[in-house]
């Protein structure tokens, strides 16, 4: 009886050590399998699909303003005076500078028109306010005083001190270097005087004459 039970188990046993490669390679091959497929996949934590489409904005097809001409700077005496001046007359602020002043000249003013009486003949004669001057001013015929400026503090509200010979003139003023959507805030001689500042592309017509 024990005889067989021992070639039982030995039996049993060498069938089981034989089955031992089998469930080895089984084993070895789910594994691979399961490698495979992992690296075949997606790696975890990856978004599959396009990407999302973010907005943006459409490129503008509207053509660029065209350029304001840009003056050269307007001396009077040699010096800088803060303002420009295009080729066309155009005439604008670019730094805020005091004016410069030849007053007062050793000069003499005489008018042209004899029925007339000079008010005045030289720059001394002209004291009542600061930077006075004798001159026959926008072509008149007879000399009288006139009184400038050097700087916008010694014009009236809205006025802007405009440097020239012999000294500043105040101009008014409806705009300022920074307000203008378009243009410039610019004046122009019309043939007389100087216009007031508004915002201009470019200088009015010189339809004044004397």
């Amino acid at each position: 009886m024990t005889g067989s039970v021992t070639r039982y188990l030995d039996r049993r046993l060498r069938c089981a050590a034989g089955l031992l490669p089998f469930i080895a390679s089984l084993l070895c091959g789910c594994d691979r399998g399961h490698t495979a497929g992992a690296s075949k996949g997606a790696p975890s934590g990856s978004v599959q699909g396009p990407l999302p489409r973010t907005g943006s904005a459409a490129p503008s097809l509207s053509a660029p303003a065209p350029a304001l001409p840009v003056g050269t700077p307007l001396l009077v005496f040699g010096k800088e005076t803060g303002f420009m001046k295009t080729e066309e007359g155009l005439v604008y602020r670019n730094a805020v500078r005091e004016c410069p002043s030849s007053l007062p000249r050793a000069v003499k003013c005489k008018g042209q028109a004899k029925q007339i009486k000079d008010t005045c003949h030289t720059d001394a004669e002209c004291g009542k306010k600061p930077n006075g001057y004798c001159d026959r001013k926008d072509g008149a015929p007879t000399c009288f005083c006139s009184y400038g400026c050097r700087k916008d503090s010694e014009c009236g509200k809205g006025e802007v001190c405009l440097c020239g010979d012999p000294v500043g003139t105040c101009v008014a003023s409806t705009c300022r270097p920074d307000s203008c959507a378009t243009g410039r805030c610019a004046t122009y001689n019309d043939g007389c005087e100087y216009q007031p500042f508004s915002c201009l592309e470019r200088p009015g017509r010189a339809t004044c004459s004397f």
